[in-house]
């Protein structure tokens, strides 16, 4: 009985006006019942008592990339194992609500750009086109950096991180000019759930939304190649294509009960880096999509650097290489 306290603390928190933090406080990182994701999400997610924006869709689907958008819907929805009539709802709900947030954000929608990808977990907490809208629009705005698309800032950024965790690594792969974009574009737009089974993806957003730390992809991002490092540095006389081949599956052999480890390791990592790494680039990667002076300026910032920034008042946060936190081995040794 005292081991469910904690789901009976937070039915009584849902029924108040509770926050992120109260959401943390009581879970403590563990994966939610079922009955109780949807609320928590969106609590998590802010959008709690956000209005029905759907309800401004005037339902007309003329956008240019229209007939594509349907198709691709369409594509994703046939992997599913959902029968007929589930699926031709979820591709109308898929459709609608793209449409609509190309529309009311002035966006075009491109072939594998993750959304489709980030929206079907969406699906499984089985809520109205609404609340599921409104939750993908705040996980795009507030998880998914800028600069997501070939060449982009964010993976600028992911490289520094790894040179700074792994040298080697990183110098490997820079020898071989493979450049985080080449990998890892799906995993930062879609959070993973493009290269992972629904029950991972679940598993994993439940900490992620918890957590509350827009970094996490990058940390997560860094353990998926870390745990393979091994394998990556016995493949110097690999070709390009093969390696990089390699490096984008990886996130595909996480299973649920590795969840737990995985997002353990990535927080030790995060909190292994400079605090600076998040203070210097959250203006840049993260929020609203815009194209003021200002957000320029703070790209070509990102764009230039050299190295992750290292204030001076943080000395001794340095890791060392390949060394995991207690507890946590369990997954780089699988």
């Amino acid at each position: 009985m005292e081991e469910n306290m904690w789901i009976i603390e937070l039915e009584s928190a849902l029924l108040d006006d509770c926050n992120v933090n109260d959401i943390y406080g009581i879970c403590q990182g563990k994966a939610l019942p079922e009955a109780l994701r949807p609320d928590v999400w969106q609590v998590c997610l802010d959008v709690r008592h956000k209005s029905d924006q759907m309800s401004l869709f005037n339902e007309i689907y003329d956008l240019p990339f229209q007939s594509q958008l349907r198709e691709d819907c369409q594509r994703h929805v046939d992997r599913m194992g959902n029968d007929e009539e589930d699926k031709v709802s979820v591709v109308s709900d898929l459709e609608s609500i793209i449409t609509f947030y190309c529309k009311n954000r002035n966006l075009q929608y491109e072939p594998d750009n993750g959304w489709i990808e980030l929206l079907l977990p969406l699906f499984a907490l089985k809520l109205n086109r609404s609340d599921t809208f409104n939750l993908f629009e705040s996980i795009r705005d507030t998880y998914i950096p800028k600069g997501c698309r070939p060449k982009g800032n964010v993976f600028h950024v992911f490289r520094l991180l790894l040179l700074y965790h792994d040298p080697e690594l990183c110098t490997l792969l820079d020898t071989k000019k493979i450049t985080p974009d080449l990998y890892s574009l799906t995993w930062f737009q879609s959070l993973f759930a493009s290269c992972s089974s629904l029950s991972v993806i679940i598993a994993m957003w439940d900490l992620y939304f918890q957590n509350a730390d827009p970094f996490m992809v990058f940390f997560l991002a860094l353990i998926i190649l870390i745990n393979g490092r091994e394998q990556i540095l016995q493949m110097r006389s690999s070709s390009k294509e093969e390696i990089i081949k390699f490096l984008g599956l990886m996130p595909c052999a996480l299973e649920f009960d590795d969840v737990p480890d995985f997002c353990s390791l990535a927080q030790y990592y995060a909190l292994k880096t400079p605090t600076s790494f998040k203070t210097d680039y959250l203006k840049a990667l993260y929020g609203k999509q815009n194209d003021t002076p200002r957000s320029q300026e703070e790209a070509n910032k990102v764009s230039q650097a050299l190295c992750l920034p290292v204030s001076v008042y943080e000395p001794g946060r340095e890791l060392g290489h390949g060394v995991p936190c207690a507890g946590c081995s369990a997954f780089l040794s699988r």
